[in-house]
């Protein structure tokens, strides 16, 4: 591959998961109702939930799953992604979250088992 279609590569590639993430479902940090779900994850999958916060601002969090899954809070920094949170093998957790800078925050759940989860989770808003 010559440097032409490297560049071209890389091109589409950050395009691609630049549109990904804008048209990722968000949800206000704002929102008076929680976003509040239970779902099967199935292998190699993930659940993401994704807020606008601003400065200061907290979410608080919390999920039970019937196996070890993954967990971590991110964000998207020009093409790399910063991980405030990052969580391996855990059946459940409970946290607040703080925003250190306006942006777009996502928490994702990833079952990295070979067998499906059973995730709960609970979203709230800022305090």
């Amino acid at each position: 591959m010559n440097t032409r279609s490297q560049h071209r590569f890389l091109l589409v590639t950050v395009t691609a998961l630049s549109m990904a993430f804008m048209l990722a479902p968000t949800v206000s940090a704002g929102d008076t109702e929680a976003p509040s779900q239970t779902v099967s994850l199935e292998p190699g999958k993930h659940k993401e939930v994704c807020l606008k916060m601003t400065s200061g601002q907290g979410v608080r969090y919390q999920f039970t799953s019937d196996r070890p899954i993954a967990f971590n809070i991110h964000y998207h920094d020009g093409p790399a992604v910063q991980y405030p949170v990052k969580l391996y093998s855990i059946r459940d957790a409970s946290d607040r979250f703080v925003a250190d800078a306006d942006r777009g925050y996502c928490l994702m759940w990833s079952n990295r088992t070979k067998k499906t989860s059973n995730l709960t989770y609970r979203v709230d808003g800022p305090r």
